[in-house]
This record gives C-alpha cells, structure tokens and sequence, in this order.
C-alpha cells in the first residue's frame, strides 16, 4: 500500500513536471511568434510576404523589416544553429543586436552591419558553441537595387522574371564562428516579375 502511494506520487510530480515545461514551451512559442514582424512592410515596387514554421515549438529561425524611409528598405533573414531554447534565446539577442546595428546607423552596408553585430555576439556564440546564419539586404526602391551580404546562410534563390532560378550563394561564414565578418556586399538590380 505504501509502494502504491509513493508509485502515485512520483508519477503525479512527473504529470506536473511534464505540464509545466509544456506551458513554458507553449509560452516560449508565442514569444518566438511575437517577435517576428506582424504587418508586412509597404515598399515601392515590391510584393513582400513572410511566414516561420520552426520544426519543434520554438527555434532559432528569424526574419525581420525595417523601413528607413521611402529611400531604403532593410530585411534579414536568419537562422540559429540548434533547436529549441538555447537556438531561441540566441535568436532574440541576434535580432536585437542587428536591428540596433540597422537602426543606430543606417547607412552601413549589409556586411557592415553583420560584421560589428558579430563582433558584439562573438564571444557569446562561442561560449556556448552556436553560430548565426544570417542573410541581410538593403533595398534601394528608386534604383531597384538590393545590396546584400550571405553569412552562411543557405542558398537564397533569385529567379529572375522569365529565366530560370539562380542560388545567392553565401561567401562568408556565419556569425560567432570568426571574430568577424568575411562576406562581401553584392548588388542586384531588380526587375518587375523578379522573385527573391
């Protein structure tokens, strides 16, 4: 009888155990969901749509809009090595530490700020063994040109109206693993019918 208490007990604190880490997983989620931008941003000339689907309840996988004015428009698009909370909490600090690199001065170029958000992150990525695979671009409306850097991120596809897909293949490696930025700034002249 008392084997048969003590059998109840432990599995009623693992019953609790189990719920709460659900709840917290559930409410990490919906941080991870607020987090990314909700409206999609009005930019001359370009049809922008954005979804996140992680593969567990909460990851490392990031995108984000910022509008400087009707001169320039910045996105990033970015991914956390691992899964679940340690990939989303580096997320979070990746995400802040680019978007007040975008905002505080915007007329770095895409690897600019890459390489000074790396150069803030570095030791942390390294103290726990993660990296950032982040793609940035700027994109200029009235020349239609988005310059933009690849840090390791997978291939971004660019299919050019009429014309077969192309890879944007990344030239530096990603975040946290070199103290800073090898990538390069490239440029692309967009065309109506272009898809990114």
């Amino acid at each position: 009888l008392v084997s048969q208490h003590i059998e109840n007990h432990l599995l009623h604190q693992k019953e609790v155990a189990q719920t709460r880490m659900k709840t917290e997983m559930d409410l990490a989620q919906q941080v991870h969901a607020r987090l990314l931008p909700h409206q999609l941003p009005h930019v001359a000339g370009l049809e922008v749509w954005a979804d996140c689907r992680t593969a567990s309840h909460v990851g490392g996988d990031f995108y984000d809009f910022v509008c400087h004015s009707d001169e320039m428009f910045t996105l990033v698009v970015g991914d956390i090595s691992g899964k679940g909370m340690p990939a989303a909490m580096l997320m979070t600090m990746t995400r802040t530490v680019l978007r007040t690199q975008i905002n505080n001065i915007p007329i770095l170029t895409p690897n600019d700020v890459i390489d000074r958000s790396n150069r803030v992150l570095y030791a942390d990525f390294n103290d726990v063994n993660m990296f950032a695979t982040v793609f940035m671009a700027h994109y200029a409306p009235q020349q239609r040109v988005l310059t933009y850097a690849n840090a390791g991120h997978s291939p971004v596809i660019y299919c050019r109206s009429g014309q077969s897909a192309e890879l944007l293949e990344a030239d530096g490696m990603p975040m946290g693993i070199l103290p800073h930025s090898i990538s390069g700034n490239h440029k692309l002249t967009l065309s109506p019918g272009d898809v990114l």
